[in-house]
């Protein structure tokens, strides 16, 4: 049994945490009866029109028609390899079987569906949306993070709400601009950085 030290008391600071994700996948498993992938399938996928959402297995998806799949230039075969090809990344195989943090693919139809879906009563009450877009009110702690996004306002475009995401040479990034009504989705499935931070 293996029982880390903690890293900090809770409410001390903040720190992003992606097994905190799965641990929320496990509460969603718990309270509803059904392990994550099954839950959204059911309360969110299956009952709006989403096309292309879902949990896949990473075995599979590079022969999968119309799905992106990450790669990573390999300067050694001076070629796009898997990245869990690549020595000392092996673990992406088999982490790529968790729920909670990344692992859900979304077509860029789709998750300008779910940005949509976002601003209505459809699935969250105005008070948890108002949960999500603003920072977390953990006494003193001063931080950005909301439930699931970074919160901020900003002097020239007002109340911002922004997400990255990475995993297995996927990038992903998405930013809302409330008082604009405007958003921006940004995808990239060859780990290319330094581009997904020039946009």
């Amino acid at each position: 049994e293996h029982r880390p030290d903690a890293v900090f008391a809770p409410g001390e600071r903040y720190a992003y945490s992606n097994t905190g994700y799965v641990v929320l996948a496990e509460v969603v498993h718990q309270a509803s009866g059904m392990p994550l992938d099954v839950f959204l399938q059911d309360r969110l996928f299956d009952r709006f029109p989403f096309e292309n959402s879902g949990f896949y297995n990473r075995s599979l998806i590079y022969e999968m028609e119309n799905y992106a799949p990450s790669w990573h230039w390999s300067v050694e075969e001076g070629r796009y390899v898997r990245p869990e090809s690549i020595p000392g990344r092996e673990y992406l195989a088999f982490l790529s079987g968790r729920l909670g943090p990344g692992r859900l693919s979304m077509s860029l139809e789709d998750i300008y569906l779910w940005n949509y879906i976002l601003d209505t009563d459809a699935v969250l009450s105005p008070a948890s949306r108002q949960k999500m877009f603003s920072p977390a009110d953990i006494g003193s702690l001063d931080m950005t993070y909301g439930f699931g996004y970074h919160n901020l306002l900003d002097s020239m475009a007002g109340r911002v709400s922004y997400h990255t995401g990475s995993w297995a040479s996927n990038l992903s990034y998405i930013k809302k601009y409330h008082d604009a009504d405007l958003t921006v989705i940004a995808l990239n499935n060859a780990r290319q950085s330094e581009l997904m931070r020039e946009i």
